[in-house]
């Protein structure tokens, strides 16, 4: 996209804030950010995890609904400390480093005077190993500092980007109880011993207290960034919080979400009418677990985490109050992305299998919570703490990108409060706010390096301070990871599953993305697949191929009026093995015996299924026997050279009757049971676009079936009449009148083909 200076955006700030411009009265401002947290977890949220701490800052600030993280951490990360798309400032995939075209929120601000601080996971600097895996355990657990080797190039650490403290962990998973990678700034923590009674949310409150002493008193503001590693996995939890949980959530996922989503409903956060209730993708009833006890132990443990993390937001807050800053203090609270489905084995890279002593830790241990166990919450509980939205953590559905966020506002703003927000925000967005509240300039330059513009879509939040606030411009979001993709204006979502094709929801009606509406509205699909295009190739992604829409056109007409001859259509070689000419519909038909005849049209490069729509239509009669050798039986497929079928059109049967079929992308795309009926002529025809991605059915000139399927394969051979090009899954029967045309051919057209016109 192009890219302007933000300073040139932003109104004058004594314009728009002039209480808080004067030194004295410049906010101050603290980002805490939790890891993992399923979307309805707090009370204030829908959840039933005490979060008292949280619910009390929702009643003072606003509770957005619709703010976006990045799908994970390090891209969620990169994005709310720079403004930026996490693709242009190095943040490609995991575990890399943040380059040096870019400048964080305390590296801005601290050039405005404030002091800046941060305790917590950073995870935004390349992580590097000791050797092989004997060592790497080692270091992970502890047992041996390898003379002192950095968690990473200690250029990136948070002191070495702007934050004048850093009391936290470089890497992005570690033990809660003995995290690795703990340091002071550059040096590391704790390498002989751990305290006794340590947790990392704990060490993280204390420090985010220690440098208020730091860094108040002297007039100047200041910047704390507290980035809990609670609730990630693994799911580790204090006993005494672990206690409050017990039996919980006995009663399974499917009955929480359930009542989450009704709860929600009840707040107001949702409308059943633009919210759906969606379903949980991990298709998994709770009935049919085998291990029930164990799999409420695991979401015991991750609500415990929770509250434990509301636990040390309050004893923050409560310091703020004793000092008088919490009126001038704007708080934001979010999660980098959804809850975490994962459930990775350990003793790789970065998973410890030991602690410091050298007791085995347990996967998936059938006692989970305490230090020597490393567990996850899976599907089942992500999917439904998720609630209402479908998806997780790493997918770009709203249940991965959807965080939920309170952001209590400066006194001096005359803020709202107890507002819920349901205006699209982002990551993005946090900078330019930190910038209009603190008088603050975004550089071209910083430290001999050359800056680059904020993101487009990045803009200050402060518009939506004020009760029922709405942007005054539309937005457009764009999202990327790993192959999960999304695009995202005021009407439309465009969503892309890491396994999957593109679909299409209406966000003015389902926000909880359960209805795909791509087939019905293919133009839609395509100018949005567009539009991320030029995104992609902006932050320096590739751009997909596209397939455009082809031209109505005839390409193919054999009559099989007794021979195998082209008409008023492009000529063809055939290669006939088998088959003769009997009476068929119109004149005469070719008869195929079911055991080894069929009749290829050899002439290669007519269309490509990958990037041409086509429509092929014929007069069939089926002879198959049922449930015989001709029970799966090719109609007609594509030729191509490599031993793959692309088959257009083939019979199955069914206890429901013969269907129709289509294998596209190695997948069948079915029609509707009993749509074929043997031993009479009947009108078939099937419609295949590529860029819509869809798949229609026709027989007697109604559409019996419509699919959607992922991907059309690329193939330029010829066609196949009666067998699969491997020489098997032969057809009995007659086919007359077959056309071949290029472009999607709607009801009307197909029924003059029918009707001869």
């Amino acid at each position: 996209m192009k890219k302007v200076s933000f300073s040139k955006l932003l109104p004058a700030v004594a314009a728009m804030a002039p209480a808080l411009l004067h030194a004295q009265q410049r906010p101050n401002i603290m980002v805490i950010l939790v890891d993992d947290m399923g979307y309805s977890d707090l009370q204030c949220f829908g959840g039933e995890v005490q979060s008292p701490t949280l619910n009390a800052l929702a009643q003072d600030g606003s509770r957005f609904t619709q703010f976006y993280n990045n799908g994970r951490s390090c891209p969620s990360r990169a994005a709310l400390m720079t403004g930026c798309y996490p693709h242009e400032v190095g943040i490609t995939g995991m575990g890399l480093s943040m380059t040096r075209n870019c400048v964080t929120i305390p590296e801005v601000l601290r050039t405005a005077g404030y002091h800046t601080g941060m305790s917590g996971k950073w995870h935004l600097s390349l992580t590097r190993g000791v050797g092989g895996n004997p060592e790497q355990m080692k270091w992970l657990s502890h047992q041996d500092t390898f003379g002192g080797h950095p968690f990473s190039d200690k250029s990136t650490y948070p002191c070495n980007r702007g934050f004048d403290e850093h009391w936290g962990t470089i890497w992005g998973v570690t033990d809660h109880f003995d995290p690795f990678s703990l340091v002071h700034n550059e040096e590391p923590l704790f390498t002989d011993s751990i305290p006794k009674g340590f947790y990392y949310a704990d060490f993280v409150a204390d420090k985010t207290i220690d440098m208020l002493d730091q860094m108040t008193g002297d007039g100047n503001p200041f910047f704390i960034y507290v980035a809990f590693q609670e609730p990630h996995w693994p799911v580790q939890a204090k006993p005494e919080d672990l206690a409050k949980y017990k039996g919980v959530y006995d009663e399974g996922w499917d009955a929480l979400r359930a009542r989450r989503y009704k709860k929600m409903v009840e707040m107001g956060l949702i409308d059943p009418q633009t919210h759906p209730n969606a379903p949980n993708e991990a298709h998994r009833p709770w009935a049919e677990e085998k291990n029930q006890r164990w799999e409420a132990a695991n979401m015991e443990a991750h609500a415990a985490m929770v509250d434990c993390v509301d636990q040390n937001i309050g004893r923050i807050i409560t310091e703020l109050k004793r000092r008088g800053l919490y009126d001038n203090t704007l708080i934001l609270f979010t999660s980098d992305n959804g809850a975490s489905s994962e459930n990775y084995r350990i003793g790789s890279f970065d998973r410890h299998d030991r602690t410091r002593n050298g007791e085995k830790v347990v996967h998936n241990a059938p006692n989970p919570g305490s230090q020597l166990t490393y567990n996850y919450l899976g599907t089942g509980w992500a999917g439904a703490i998720n609630a209402p939205f479908r998806y997780w953590k790493r997918q770009s559905f709203h249940g991965g990108t959807a965080a939920p966020t309170i952001i209590k506002w400066p006194a001096a703003m005359q803020a709202a409060k107890g507002n819920v927000v349901a205006q699209p925000c982002t990551f993005m967005d946090v900078m330019p706010t930190c910038i209009e509240l603190a008088g603050a300039s975004y550089p071209a330059k910083y430290d001999g390096n050359d800056i680059q513009p904020l993101a487009d879509e990045a803009q200050s939040l402060t518009p939506l301070a004020k009760p029922a606030a709405k942007w005054d411009k539309e937005r457009i979001l764009f999202f990327e990871h790993e192959g999960g993709k999304a695009v995202r204006t005021a009407k439309w979502r465009l969503t892309k599953h890491t396994d999957a094709d593109w679909e299409l929801f209406d966000m003015t009606n389902d926000l909880t993305e359960t209805r795909d509406l791509a087939a019905e509205h293919p133009e839609i699909v395509n100018e949005l697949r567009k539009k991320w295009n030029e995104w992609a190739v902006s932050v320096g992604l590739r751009a997909e191929e596209i397939a455009e829409p082809t031209e109505k056109g005839l390409l193919l007409y054999c009559p099989f009026d007794g021979s195998l001859k082209t008409k008023g259509a492009q000529a063809v070689t055939f290669s006939q093995h088998g088959g003769c000419f009997v009476k068929g519909k119109r004149k005469k038909a070719l008869h195929l015996n079911g055991h080894g005849e069929y009749v290829d049209i050899v002439t290669t490069g007519l269309l490509n299924p990958g990037k041409t729509q086509y429509t092929i239509c014929a007069w069939v009669l089926d002879e198959s026997v049922p449930n015989g050798l001709n029970a799966e039986a090719v109609i007609m497929a594509q030729l191509d050279n490599d031993g793959t079928g692309r088959i257009q059109m083939m019979r199955t049967d069914s206890q429901k009757g013969t269907n129709l079929n289509s294998v596209v992308g190695g997948h069948q795309v079915e029609a509707r049971p009993g749509c074929l009926q043997r031993g009479q002529w009947q009108h078939v025809a099937v419609s295949f676009d590529a860029v819509a991605k869809l798949i229609t059915y026709y027989v007697n000139g109604k559409m019996v079936a419509s699919a959607r399927t992922s991907f059309f394969e690329s193939c330029t051979g010829g066609f196949r009449i009666g067998g699969h090009k491997q020489e098997r899954a032969f057809w009995k029967g007659l086919v007359d009148e077959l056309y071949v045309y290029r472009g999607v051919l709607d009801e009307a057209d197909i029924n003059k083909i029918m009707n001869g016109k």
